[in-house]
């Protein structure tokens, strides 16, 4: 799962050509200049947020705001084709955004504001100011959680979620392992409205 913080295509490939490349997949993130595996299951998150926003924009067109918390974390660095995507929806459709990189206590709540969260502290954080405000969740302020998890099918009733299919992930890594056949594919992206939202 090629994530990386410093990046530089030619000492990835470099690191890879020491391992016989049919016994290479790539998973998660697409590198244009690295060619150099047997099998890629991947995101496109530039158009993967923007699609998904596109099928939410019903439930987003009631919303003055969309911030979008984009994290700058050194233990997982988040693709920035995330938020090119964020920013191209938003424009494109003439609402209203901001990009920030964390929920802090001092972070100040507009009601009428959608949040796309991508960090569960963050996600937490949100939840405990909704409260502290004394607004609704799903009604004041709307919340669209990156990446499914079980927790968030029932918190708070339920967190709307904009996700790839990491079941089907592993199950085409398995089967190109099993079958022996190399495939590049773009995994299944879904939103998955909820409560939240």
């Amino acid at each position: 799962m090629p994530h990386f913080i410093d990046f530089k295509p030619t000492q990835f490939r470099e690191v890879l050509e020491q391992i016989p490349q049919e016994k290479i997949i790539l998973l998660d993130h697409k590198i244009e200049e690295v060619e150099y595996f047997s099998g890629l299951i991947y995101q496109d998150f530039k158009s993967d947020i923007y699609d998904a926003l596109v099928k939410a924009l019903d439930l987003l067109n009631k919303d003055n705001k969309i911030t979008l918390v984009f994290p700058e974390n050194q233990n997982y660095p988040y693709p920035k084709e995330i938020i090119i995507g964020f920013r191209k929806f938003c424009s494109f459709h003439q609402i209203e955004f901001q990009v920030i990189n964390e929920i802090s206590p001092t972070t100040s709540l507009a009601p009428g504001s959608a949040y796309v969260v991508i960090e569960e502290i963050d996600l937490v954080n949100l939840i405990k100011q909704v409260r502290q405000a004394g607004l609704k969740l799903g009604k004041d302020i709307g919340i669209l959680s990156y990446n499914d998890t079980p927790l968030k099918e029932v918190l708070e009733d339920g967190i709307s979620v904009i996700t790839t299919d990491f079941t089907k992930m592993g199950a085409l890594a398995a089967e190109i392992i099993l079958k022996n056949n190399p495939v590049q594919i773009k995994n299944d992206f879904n939103l998955i409205v909820r409560n939240s939202l």
